[in-house]
């Protein structure tokens, strides 16, 4: 049997025992928690910088749409990449320059869609100009544009989404343009009025196939093995702080058994529990016969030495989990029982006795056994008991019936009962 039973062991100690795991799971949260807010810091400033370069994109080309349909559309020379455009239907959309070379207009729309092929062929971020009224096919709008170009007619001006495809992944970003004065000369015919929504202009922003989360991530994973490892030292030294301060409260130093607090306090429990649920409860209380002249006869280190191999031997020949033997004072032990009747406990007090007796230690002089014995007392939980001191009051009786009657002996509270 171990110094304590197991449930009480476990109320000991239960939170010393848990306090390593606990440092262990709070640090785990605050460096969670950290790598959260750092990653998530990492990923909102990859979006804001390409966020903020769509923006300036969706500005800058509204800008340039609108100096070109103020001025009516520049001319530029015809050649293999600018032909002119069959959906511009304006008179003045083709003339021939004084030195022979063929000129063409560029609207608005035509000068976006050829930015946007330049952009595109260098690997840059590209945009696009389109919308659900179309007078060129080629600018119809993709599932995602569509999406936009909706959400716009519900009264959104823009949206955005970080999205992957075959081309890597990117911030997609798209923004309503509005009819400008200016832009009825190419779409009145199209039922357009001034600050109706035209379309929009989308914006791909390239983004690194993998966020930049690595750094953060191993950083903190440094941090959580380190921070681990000094926690868990630092823990690991309080708790065993804890089992020694825990021990030299409960513990008797010289015997290792539990000390008279502690074992008052589990004969408490116990007592309670037997009454409230109606179990059987006996106590055993154990003198070491003629102590006092083993003492003045070998000397008080000796005197220690036997009350330490007494206390071996009771602890050592209970053999349930639930019971307890500790040392209540001086020469004195008490047995506390849990779920053993009278005549159970007679029977353990016998075995101990006996246990004892066989160890032959050498009594002193002049003492009726040669060697060393003990008296036992027996008492069993009754309906008048009231406390715990009631019970224990009567196995002491019965113990120093057993002294009176001869020693080494194992006496009831009831004379009736003596051995």
């Amino acid at each position: 049997m171990g110094l304590f039973p197991k449930g009480l062991k476990l109320r000991k100690s239960a939170w010393a025992r848990a306090l390593p795991w606990l440092a262990v799971a709070c640090w785990t949260c605050i460096v969670g928690l950290s790598l959260y807010f750092n990653v998530r810091h990492t990923l909102d400033l990859e979006h804001d910088m390409a966020l903020a370069q769509a923006e300036a994109v969706v500005e800058y080309n509204k800008i340039s749409r609108l100096w070109n349909a103020r001025h009516g559309g520049p001319y530029v020379p015809v050649d293999e990449v600018t032909q002119p455009n069959p959906y511009l239907e304006v008179d003045d959309r083709d003339f021939t320059a004084p030195n022979g070379v063929p000129m063409t207009k560029i609207n608005p729309a035509y000068m976006s869609r050829q930015m946007s092929e330049l952009a595109a062929g260098r690997g840059a971020l590209t945009f696009r100009l389109t919308s659900l009224d179309l007078k060129n096919p080629h600018n119809a709008p993709n599932d995602m544009e569509r999406k936009s170009l909706e959400l716009f007619e519900q009264g959104w001006s823009d949206y955005e989404k970080i999205i992957s495809d075959e081309n890597g992944r990117h911030l997609f970003y798209m923004s309503e343009f509005e009819v400008e004065p200016a832009c009825l000369t190419c779409h009145a015919d199209q039922g357009y009025a001034v600050g109706d929504t035209r379309g929009g202009i989308s914006v791909k922003v390239p983004l690194q196939d993998s966020p930049q989360i690595n750094k953060p991530i191993m950083t903190h994973v440094a941090l959580f093995l380190s921070g681990g490892i000094l926690l868990g030292f630092a823990a690991t030294r309080t708790r065993q702080t804890f089992d020694v301060l825990s021990n030299k409260a409960t513990i008797d130093d010289l015997t290792k058994l539990p000390n008279r607090r502690s074992l008052l306090h589990h004969f408490g429990i116990e007592f309670s529990s037997a009454r409230r649920h109606g179990h059987p409860l006996s106590v055993l209380v154990i003198d070491i016969d003629d102590f006092k002249r083993y003492n003045d006869h070998f000397g008080h280190r000796a005197g220690d030495q036997c009350l330490q191999q007494v206390a071996s031997v009771l602890d050592q020949s209970l053999r349930r989990p639930s019971d307890l033997v500790g040392r209540y004072g001086g020469e004195e032990f008490l047995v506390v029982l849990s779920h053993q009747a009278a005549d159970e406990a007679m029977q353990i007090a016998e075995n101990l006795r006996t246990a004892v007796e066989s160890q032959a230690i050498q009594a002193p002089a002049g003492v009726k056994s040669p060697v060393v014995t003990i008296s036992i007392g027996v008492a069993d939980l009754q309906p008048h008991d009231a406390d715990p001191k009631a019970l224990f009051d009567r196995a002491d009786t019965a113990m120093y019936q057993a002294k009176t009657s001869g020693k080494n002996q194992v006496a009831a509270d009831s004379p009736d009962t003596l051995h």
